[in-house]
Parts: structure tokens; C-alpha cells; sequence
């Protein structure tokens, strides 16, 4: 393998558990929905907390298989920008006129 696809490898498995720890916030959000609409143990509602709780889970664990490659202020500083640039993507696009 050359030398830039070892170093590239890590950082997109860094960038896939930050997209992975992204859809935690889908799913709390489908889960107060549903919880306000049909109750906190209702079936739905239990699913989505836990596969909140499963995500969190396998998050965590390559949370810390990244580390092995990576600083922790890197690894934070990729996690910040991906977080801005959702910010930026999710934003709806507002028109002058």
C-alpha cells in the first residue's frame, strides 16, 4: 500500500464514526416525537432510544480505535469541522429579493 492510502485510510474511518454519531441526534429526535405523541414505552419510542444506545456503543468503540492513529486534538479538530459543515448543509438557503 503507498504511503498516501495509509494515511488516508484512518482519516476516513475517522470521518465515517463522525457521520455515524451524527444520526444519534435523528434518532433522539424521532424518539421525543414519538414519545410525545404516543407515549414513553411505547414500542417506537423504545427502539429509537436503543439504537441511540447502540450507536453511542460503537461510536465509543471507534472513538477509540481512531485515537490509536491520531492525536486527540486532531481527532477533535475533524470532529468540530464536520460538525460546522453540517451546520452549513442543513442551513435552508435563504433568498434575497
Amino acid at each position: 500500500m503507498s504511503g498516501r492510502n495509509q494515511h488516508a485510510r484512518p482519516l476516513v474511518g475517522l470521518h465515517l464514526s463522525i457521520l455515524l454519531f451524527s444520526f444519534t441526534g435523528i434518532c433522539s429526535k424521532s424518539a421525543a416525537n414519538n414519545a410525545a405523541m404516543h407515549g414513553l414505552f411505547d414500542m417506537r419510542t423504545l427502539l429509537f432510544l436503543a439504537l441511540m444506545v447502540l450507536i453511542c456503543g460503537v461510536y465509543a468503540l471507534l472513538w477509540q480505535q481512531n485515537l490509536k492513529h491520531f492525536d486527540v486534538n486532531v481527532a477533535y479538530a475533524h470532529r468540530s469541522v464536520y460538525n460546522l459543515s453540517l451546520i452549513h448543509i442543513s442551513e435552508p438557503t435563504r433568498r434575497r429579493g
